[in-house]
């Protein structure tokens, strides 16, 4: 099972990328023809495709590979495959990760609540919220 995650998640990964890298050399034609709602949903549509590592596949596929399969018989000999050992490495190198960002989440939260004071001053809050709903919005609108 792990292995053809693997696999799939491998397959996704490659496509995904020949996607990105077209669209980073097209995106001086996108920006200047499309507005930037249009780009989000583009950039939004491949992290969903990268999140959710389901393959969808067509009856008959235009492009195959068969990389993995051959890799596979070459292996054969030894009680584990390259691609299940590869798999393997891969778990461990998520999980890590995983954890690597939990335990950077965490540092920055105990430091944020360390060093932060709680509002008591009530004309606060009448300065802080026009500024962000008009200089916040106009200051964002800079990087389109």
């Amino acid at each position: 099972m792990i292995k053809n995650l693997f696999i799939s998640v491998i397959e996704i990964s490659l496509w995904v990328s020949v996607i990105i890298v077209l669209l980073k050399i097209t995106s001086p034609f996108i920006k200047k023809n499309y507005a930037a709602k249009w780009r989000y949903i583009i950039w939004f549509i491949l992290a969903v495709r990268l999140a959710v590592p389901i393959n969808i596949t067509l009856p008959f596929a235009p492009v195959k590979f068969i990389i993995f399969e051959q890799a596979q018989q070459i292996t054969a000999k030894s009680a584990y495959s390259l691609i299940e050992i590869a798999a393997f490495i891969w778990l461990l190198g998520m999980i890590g990760f995983a954890i690597y960002q939990f335990v950077l989440y965490k540092y920055f939260t105990d430091k944020m609540k360390r060093w932060s004071i709680t509002v008591t001053d009530k004309r606060t809050g009448k300065v802080v919220v026009p500024f962000e709903l008009n200089e916040g919005a106009n200051f964002m609108n800079r990087f389109d």
